[in-house]
């Protein structure tokens, strides 16, 4: 998920950062341009903040609904959530793992990965793509096929 907090100046505590960091086992580092300061933890997981007139903007991003409830709880509701897209990989890897995806019609794969009909057609051009490298991932060759039935 994605998530974007907004806290005044006022209300903004820079060791709160810290110790996220520290829950998640890494460090705050300073963007190149040393106005904000960010953190990488697990493969995705990403805090960016940043002041922009008079406000602190936090961006999250690849966070679980755990990560959203523990960040509720240091700055509050965030202004704006999302879901994030998947990667190709992840993509594959979960319409792959779909039981039965032999028996299903398209309808019920777009309903079970929460796609519309322009989100299946980008992945199917994902996964095209994915396959004109020189040694794709069988993965990839396998969901591209289950993609190319519909």
């Amino acid at each position: 998920m994605k998530a974007t907090f907004i806290l005044s100046e006022n209300d903004y505590v820079k060791e709160k950062l810290d110790e996220i960091a520290q829950k998640y086992g890494t460090t705050v580092k300073f963007v190149d341009d040393g106005v904000g300061r960010f953190l990488i933890a697990q493969p995705k997981f990403q805090i960016k903040e940043r002041l922009e007139e008079g406000n602190y903007n936090i961006k999250v991003w690849g966070a679980t609904e755990e990560d959203i409830q523990y960040l509720k709880t240091i700055w509050g509701e965030p202004a704006r959530t999302e879901k994030q897209r998947l990667s190709p990989l992840e993509f594959a890897q979960e319409l792959v793992g779909i039981p039965n995806i032999d028996t299903l019609t398209k309808e019920q794969i777009m309903g079970i990965m929460e796609l519309e009909d322009r989100q299946f057609i980008q992945y199917q051009r994902l996964l095209a793509n994915q396959l004109r490298r020189s040694d794709p991932l069988p993965v990839f060759t396998k969901a591209s096929e289950i993609m190319n039935k519909f």
